[in-house]
């Protein structure tokens, strides 16, 4: 019988609460006729408070991200992936994930003013389940914040930029030399590295970013594309006979064995675990498509840099 391999999944010290994944499932399952499911979805005030309301927007926000994601898709695959010129940032990885980053929130000022013409004109019975849900989120984060709010993709770009670094730094020293750019392509790839980032995303905000700083060896947070992971918590391994970069098994136990002492700490003063209701993005069942895509985009971008295209320096 193998080993159970290390995990920094659901890590210790969190309180894990399913309500948002259970939401979700609920709001799948509903069933009403379009004008009553517009007054049950879009009531003139979301009365929901506190831990409720938290599980309630993280649920419906998952809708939100599928349906920029469709949206999405269809946009990249009818036109080319427009990116601003000459972006920020000291390395290809970098200029790369501020380079996306803008680009979404130019997509995403797009969708969310499609999404309002869409709706211009039609009665309550014309209103899609869909699109019911999409305006309850933005209605939820008015009440909220004052103004619309958007869940992102940004830190999928941030974290895969920040794997773009490392990969060539941890081909050289552990094999004298740098990657192919499908080597380099395949690392961002493989199946280990989007198992790393899932792993990661069952947990909370919170955890996941004193995770990040732990791999960092700093302190950044996932809006910075200059950070990057230390190289030396990753290894070349093989797989079928090609090589690609991943995280040490002695690491992330090293990081887990952090996070049990972090919790008995915590049980020691009486103070409350953060809570964790993992990342909307793994309710949708998205997440390898849009791995996939962010990968995909990277290659792109550095074969433009490489000819001398977007984003090259000399």
């Amino acid at each position: 019988m193998s080993e159970k391999r290390p995990s920094l999944s659901k890590m210790p010290g969190q309180r894990f609460d399913p309500a948002a994944r259970e939401r979700r499932k609920e709001l799948e399952a509903l069933d009403l006729p379009e004008d009553e499911l517009v007054k049950a979805l879009i009531p003139e005030k979301v009365d929901l408070e506190g831990e409720v309301r938290t599980a309630e927007s993280y649920a419906v926000s998952s809708f939100v991200i599928e349906k920029f994601w469709d949206y999405l898709r269809t946009r990249i695959t009818s036109e080319a992936l427009t990116l601003p010129e000459n972006p920020k940032g000291n390395t290809v990885s970098q200029r790369f994930a501020y380079a996306l980053s803008d680009s979404l929130d130019v997509y995403r000022d797009q969708f969310i003013d499609d999404f309002r013409n869409s709706l211009t004109g039609k009665q309550d019975e014309e209103i899609s389940k869909a699109d019911a849900l999409t305006f309850r989120y933005f209605q939820m984060k008015k009440e909220e914040l004052g103004h619309i709010g958007f869940p992102s993709m940004k830190d999928l770009v941030s974290l895969i930029g920040r794997m773009g670094d490392v990969v060539p730094q941890v081909y050289e020293r552990d094999l004298g030399r740098v990657p192919t750019e499908e080597e380099l392509v395949a690392s961002l790839g493989h199946p280990s590295l989007k198992r790393l980032f899932m792993e990661m995303m069952t947990n909370s905000r919170s955890a996941v970013q004193v995770t990040l700083n732990r791999l960092e060896d700093g302190f950044s947070n996932l809006d910075d594309y200059t950070g990057t992971f230390n190289p030396k918590y990753f290894e070349v391994r093989e797989s079928n006979g090609q090589p690609h970069v991943a995280l040490r098994p002695e690491v992330v136990e090293w990081i887990r064995s952090m996070w049990v002492k972090g919790a008995e700490a915590l049980a020691e003063r009486g103070m409350a675990f953060p809570r964790a209701l993992q990342c909307p993005v793994l309710f949708t069942g998205k997440f390898i498509e849009m791995h996939d895509w962010v990968v995909g985009e990277f290659k792109k971008f550095n074969q433009l840099e490489k000819s001398g295209g977007l984003g090259a320096t000399e």
